[in-house]
């Protein structure tokens, strides 16, 4: 059964937490994580069963998840109403087993109206979780791009809860606008451009964002993109150096980079093996799986994505030119090479070899559909 991106976030997300403690904490992490769904549930336990080899342990921490989850009524993180300082919630926008993200309303007219608080949990506050926080916080303070949310401040709730205040952005991620908004192959890459000027200026703020997703990157009304969510990004020294030390997975699994699902370190160009991935998405429909050929991979790329212009043919219901065809393929195999150092060399690198590519369309006899990007 396929499993959603935002399922896979939530399975990260525990994962990772219980990464941070040892081996005896998990029972009660996982118990008191707030997370209903048992098929969640077992596979972050299957995750962590093939991580450290203790089956024995695991047969019974899922006997006492069950008997946990049972005993448990489900309850919202902030419900609406609540004040966090002086932003009165008014509902969730996403929630996860760390924090929670809520569409609140200023109250004393200092900030917009409408803005987006992510609210931490305390027990998620220790160790890494709470260098990434701080973390968080500096990068959002360094950046300010008319394609990246922007930041407005922080403060503490009553309770003791930090929170990080930014811009509301009223959109859909990015594949499901350009379905939506049923945009031909030529409009969706002049949109997937504009992700790449966000991602570079963060790239020269010595950011890496690492979570490069759909989900993370909406597209307002206007067609403009806006890449949210740097809650594990890290920041690298002039030699790429990054300030995170990689103790296990961090990430979306189902976007990760190879040297992310490895436990490597990650740089600029594990941004850009998701970059990749979002291309193949958005151009398709279909997302792109890491196969054991991928893996075999000498960078020529020459045995992968055997059924692309297959799909590319059946998702637009047209044939595009070879040459275009072959070009789209040859940047898709250097975003996604599994070396990282045959990547596109930057984001405006990525973005220069797709505006020569839009070039083509001149003889494709492509019109751009009226109100839509570009």
């Amino acid at each position: 059964m396929r499993l959603s991106d935002e399922t896979w976030d939530r399975i990260s997300h525990l994962f990772e937490i219980c990464q941070d403690h040892p081996q005896e904490k998990w029972n009660k992490i996982l118990s008191g994580s707030g997370e209903k769904n048992s098929l969640i549930l077992k596979e972050v336990i299957e995750l962590l069963n093939n991580n450290k080899q203790a089956r024995i342990y695991f047969d019974s921490l899922r006997k006492k998840i069950e008997t946990d989850l049972s005993k448990q009524d489900p309850q919202d993180f902030l419900r609406e109403g609540d004040f966090v300082g002086k932003f009165r919630i008014i509902e969730a926008i996403s929630r996860s087993g760390m924090s929670g993200v809520y569409l609140a309303e200023s109250t004393d007219g200092s900030f917009n109206r409408f803005v987006a608080v992510k609210v931490i949990r305390l027990s998620c506050l220790s160790g890494r979780r709470h260098k990434n926080f701080k973390i968080e916080k500096h990068i959002l303070k360094c950046i300010n791009h008319p394609n990246i949310a922007n930041y407005y401040g922080t403060g503490v709730t009553e309770e003791g809860f930090p929170f990080i205040v930014m811009e509301y952005i009223k959109g859909l991620p990015v594949d499901r606008y350009c379905e939506e908004n049923q945009l031909d192959l030529y409009n969706r890459l002049l949109l997937y451009i504009q992700i790449c000027d966000a991602l570079q200026h963060a790239h020269n703020n010595f950011i890496v964002h690492r979570d490069i997703k759909p989900g993370n990157i909406l597209v307002t009304d206007d067609g403009t993109i806006k890449l949210l969510d740097f809650g594990i990004s890290s920041i690298t020294d002039r030699k790429g150096k990054s300030s995170v030390q990689e103790t296990g997975f961090s990430g979306t699994i189902s976007y990760a980079s190879p040297e992310q699902l490895d436990g490597r370190a990650t740089t600029p160009a594990s941004d850009i093996y998701q970059m990749g991935k979002v291309l193949y998405l958005i151009i398709t429909g279909s997302n792109y799986t890491l196969t054991e050929d991928h893996n075999k991979d000498d960078g020529s790329g020459e045995n992968r994505f055997l059924n692309f212009s297959a799909d590319l043919r059946k998702k637009f219901q047209k044939t595009y030119p070879l040459p275009l065809q072959r070009d789209l393929h040859s940047i898709l195999v250097k975003s996604m090479s599994i070396n990282p150092e045959l990547r596109h060399l930057n984001a405006t690198s990525l973005k220069s070899d797709l505006e020569n590519l839009v070039k083509l369309f001149s003889g494709c006899s492509i019109t751009r559909p009226e109100g839509k990007p570009g």
